[in-house]
């Protein structure tokens, strides 16, 4: 796995890969200048078929394979099904993914790919796999991933040269057979199916001798003589990937006291019963309607999470001590109805390197901190989104927007009662310097009369959100007119009568920024928007609707 991350790194610095996605899901791709190169290459090369994203709806007939053919794509194109039966005997890699296939596949589609290696029939509509695949037996690679009818899959016995198997995200309810001879399984997909006969028998963990990633997200292992899933995983020297989820905090607590995690290089644990899919990252923890409790202490994967979620913890009125001294970088905590506040100051937790912190629904929260803040707390937070917490009077102390020099992006919303943003206690008039600040979203806050005292630096500004918020008649940033804020910002948005109360307390900032202004239908000035801007703030929506322009 070393080497391979190595030889994408190597490929990445040179420009042929790019890196893609989002902070929860990365990916690669080949750069498109040099995929182009290629396909025309391939089509120089008979022994290469690539066809994909042609919009096909009619599959390749028996004639249109070649018998010398070693690699071929119909990725991403409108096929039903593929009703021949191709004489590839050289066939090395085959990717089908994202076609529909509903018709099915020929059951002898593959009797004569006895080379192939890597077929790829991840999101497609099929609802088995033809018995051919059973015969693959020069098979490496098998990927299923989100095929959304599939049901069965045939026996998997002589595919003894398999090494990595994705049926995630597959209604699957059965282990497929032959699961016992696949001895060589590097990774091991099976998270968000529907399995409920994994035991020992069917899914012979200690067989996989050379296993270096498990998704066993939603699933229960009940191993022969009451073994549990704990007592086998530990055997497993080998992982380095791991997504598990647990029934319970007992059973969490009693895979962190086997130390197998030390192991593990990245990971994904859930614990509780979460009502959906969880996105998130590598190295993340969730926790889902369970009583937190400290008794974990430093063991627990102290400088390993990156990530976590709490949601509808009943008891938890802080972060927990056991994080606090971890490298946390992304926080989302959820409908935890007795939360207080975020960080106890008396744990002496700063969460330096937290990068994005998301607070939804918390009915007690009174601030994100409970006491005098410590120098470098939250100074990485890059993003801060807050919603719902009817409770909240002002979001941030002073002293803690003062360590907040790296926040880009301010979301505030569905917040019935906040009055401000940031509390001032000083009697003068203090600068609020955010040299970082690009987005600010203020949306259905019907108390909000401020967002601090006094000045507001933010030359980096680029896109202001305000809707109802009938009472917010002032903008610090526009205080002074400074020419480096006035270039960046490019758009602000927001009710018409609004803007107008916005314009009588910063005429010349408004004048020079009324070409940024775009009007958006706004109902909370109440008895003074016109027809035109009537609009709904739905509870939980923190939508900025377009009126049309």
């Amino acid at each position: 796995m070393k080497t391979g991350e190595m030889v994408l790194n190597e490929l990445t610095s040179t420009c042929m890969l790019e890196r893609e996605g989002t902070t929860d899901y990365k990916y690669v791709k080949m750069h498109d200048l040099i995929r182009d190169m290629v396909i025309a290459l391939t089509r120089e090369n008979s022994t290469f078929m690539v066809k994909s994203g042609h919009g096909l709806r009619v599959p390749p007939m028996e004639n249109d394979w070649p018998t010398d053919l070693e690699r071929v794509s119909l990725m991403r194109n409108d096929l039903s099904s593929l009703c021949c039966e191709p004489n590839c005997p050289k066939l090395c890699t085959l990717l089908l993914q994202y076609n529909s296939f509903d018709k099915g596949i020929l059951p002898s589609f593959f009797r004569h790919m006895q080379k192939l290696e890597v077929l790829d029939l991840s999101f497609t509509g099929i609802d088995h796999l033809p018995e051919s695949v059973s015969h693959l037996e020069s098979l490496h690679v098998l990927l299923l991933c989100s095929c959304w009818n599939l049901l069965r899959v045939p026996t998997l016995a002589k595919l003894k040269k398999m090494r990595v198997l994705d049926l995630t995200y597959t209604p699957i309810e059965q282990m497929p057979e032959g699961m016992e001879t696949l001895e060589n399984v590097r990774h091991l997909g099976l998270s968000y199916t529907r399995v409920s006969n994994m035991s020992s028998s069917t899914f012979p963990l200690e067989n996989y001798k050379f296993i270096e990633s498990l998704s066993l997200i939603g699933l229960q292992l009940e191993s022969a003589g009451g073994e549990s899933l704990v007592d086998v995983l530990a055997s497993c020297n080998t992982l380095v990937e791991l997504e598990l989820s647990f029934d319970c905090m007992r059973d969490f607590d009693r895979y962190i006291t086997s130390g197998h995690w030390s192991l593990l290089e990245n990971f994904k644990f859930l614990i509780g019963d979460p009502t959906s899919s969880v996105d998130t990252g590598k190295n993340s923890i969730s926790f889902f309607g369970v009583d937190i409790y400290d008794t974990l202490g430093d063991v627990w994967l102290a400088d390993k999470v990156n990530e976590l979620a709490i949601r509808a913890c009943p008891s938890i009125t802080h972060l927990p001590a056991f994080i606090t001294s971890s490298k946390l970088q992304h926080c989302r905590i959820q409908h935890c109805e007795q939360m207080e506040f975020v960080i106890n100051v008396a744990e002496r937790s700063a969460f330096c390197e937290l990068e994005w912190l998301e607070i939804d629904g918390l009915s007690k929260l009174s601030g994100i901190c409970n006491g005098i803040v410590r120098g470098g707390t939250l100074a990485g937070l890059e993003v801060l989104h807050i919603r719902a917490c009817n409770s909240l009077t002002t979001l941030l102390p002073l002293e803690l927007v003062k360590n907040l020099t790296n926040i880009v992006e301010i979301k505030i919303e569905n917040c019935e009662k906040i009055e401000k943003v940031i509390e001032v206690t000083e009697i003068n008039d203090v600068d609020i310097v955010l040299p970082a600040l690009k987005i600010l979203k203020l949306s259905c806050l019907p108390e909000l009369k401020q967002i601090n005292r006094g000045r507001m630096i933010c030359d980096s500004l680029s896109s202001v959100d305000v809707y109802s918020c009938p009472g917010l008649t002032t903008l610090p940033f526009l205080a002074e007119i400074r020419d480096e804020m006035i270039n960046s910002l490019k758009e602000i948005r927001g009710g018409r009568r609004w803007w107008k109360a916005i314009s009588r307390n910063h005429e010349n900032a408004t004048n020079r920024l009324h070409t940024v202004f775009e009007e958006v239908a706004d109902d909370s000035f109440v008895g003074e928007d016109s027809e035109d801007d009537r609009s709904v703030c739905s509870d939980g929506s923190g939508s900025f609707p377009l009126s049309p322009r």
